[in-house]
């Protein structure tokens, strides 16, 4: 929230900021299971920050991405570089009970919003 705002900070007069950040229910099975504390906003809640601002367009696209098994999410996190979960180590099982987390959470429809 406070990065937006001070960019504009840095803008010539006239200038423009565009930016684009992921929505409320990114992550939502993974926040739930691994009781994570990350935090994603709402359209509203992005419109509220920049109520001081000029807004010229603002949307908001969902995704659903479809895994077979809850491991090929953790891969698809890992080779995309958007890990910011967890600097830990996992055991197996710590791997085991998130498989068996996400299946039950998921009732075996893997999906990445």
């Amino acid at each position: 929230r406070l990065y937006v705002l001070k960019m504009s900070e840095y803008l010539n007069n006239g200038g423009v900021f565009g930016f684009t950040v992921f929505g409320k229910e990114n992550y939502k099975e993974l926040k739930t299971i691994l009781k994570s504390n990350m935090k994603y906003y709402s359209t509203e809640e992005i419109k509220d920050f920049c109520s001081g601002y000029k807004l010229r367009n603002i949307s908001e696209e969902k995704n659903i991405l479809n895994f077979e098994n809850p491991v090929e999410v953790l891969r698809h996190i890992k080779n995309t570089g958007v890990n910011a979960l967890s600097q830990a180590h996992w055991t197996k099982s710590d791997l085991n009970r998130f498989v068996d987390d996400y299946n039950l959470i998921c009732d075996n429809n893997i999906t990445l919003p």
